[in-house]
Formats: C-alpha cells, sequence, structure tokens
C-alpha cells in the first residue's frame, strides 16, 4: 500500500503494482482512506465497486483472491463528521458477503481488533486509527490464519 491512497488509487495503479508481477495471490485490504474522505468524499457503493473490481481483473489472470476487511475506527483525527463507525461495518458486511458469494477467503481484522464503540482496541493503537506493533501482530495472526486456507498456499 501507499500512505494515503484511496480504493480509487488502488484501481488506476493495480496493474503496474501488481498484475505485472502475476501472483498467485492478491490480498486487498482497502476502505480506510476512503471512508477518511482522502480524495473527497465517496460513497460505499462506489468504494465496493472499486474493491470487486480489483477481485475481478486479478481473477482474470488467475490471482487468487483474498478480501480483508477494513480494520476498526471510530473517528479520524484529520477528518472529523466522516462516521467511520457507521460506515466500516457496513462496507464490512458487504465485503464479507461478496466474499461468501464469489468463495474468496475473509480476512476479518474488524472482529479481532474491535471495541465496544466500534473503534479499534486501544492496546492495538497509537491514534485510534492506524495499528501499533501489537494491533500488527494481530492482525499478523489473523492474516496467516487466512492464508492457510487459500488454494494456492495448501
Amino acid at each position: 500500500g501507499i500512505i494515503g491512497h484511496t480504493t480509487t488509487d488502488m484501481v488506476v495503479r493495480l496493474d503496474r503494482d501488481v498484475l505485472h508481477y502475476s501472483p498467485e495471490v492478491l490480498v486487498i485490504c482497502a476502505g480506510t482512506n476512503d471512508v477518511a474522505g482522502n480524495d473527497g468524499y465517496i460513497n460505499n457503493e462506489d468504494i465496493l465497486k472499486n474493491i470487486f473490481s480489483m477481485v475481478e481483473r486479478a481473477q482474470v489472470q488467475g490471482i487468487e483472491v483474498a478480501i480483508a476487511s477494513i480494520p476498526p475506527t471510530s473517528e479520524f483525527v484529520w477528518a472529523p463528521n466522516t462516521e467511520p463507525k457507521v460506515r466500516i461495518p457496513v462496507l464490512n458486511k458487504a465485503l464479507r458477503a461478496y466474499a461468501e458469494q464469489h468463495n474468496l477467503v475473509y480476512i476479518d481484522y474488524f472482529e479481532a481488533m474491535v471495541s465496544s464503540d466500534y473503534g479499534m482496541k486501544q492496546e492495538y493503537t497509537y491514534d485510534g486509527c492506524h495499528p501499533n506493533a501489537e494491533g500488527y501482530r494481530v492482525m499478523e495472526a489473523v492474516l496467516m490464519e487466512a492464508l492457510s486456507r487459500l488454494q494456492s498456499i495448501q
């Protein structure tokens, strides 16, 4: 990933940065910067269209794809009034449904890291949004378990 990039940015660079290298597996973890409005407001439908487009483009090349949930956050200090604690669970529900419908591995960072207020548990973050070292340890464990379910890795 690239700091601050949104799903729209990722769609644009997918061929050059990923598909060009013909990987066996692609893990897509995207959406946080969209919800934060890094490129201006984007609705949930367009975020999902961007992610699903990347999945489909990778699959056409025979790449196995796993979709990750958007990690939890209850607010963005730099982007107030963006309602991440409302939008992220809705987006994650749609991502999970898409993964199930298309027989993809779903990597659930959200459930492993969420606090009672739909933010990231304090022990996993340094600013309420970005993981700290302990947060990345949790993400690694969730990722490794999910990767073990991929056909390409078995």
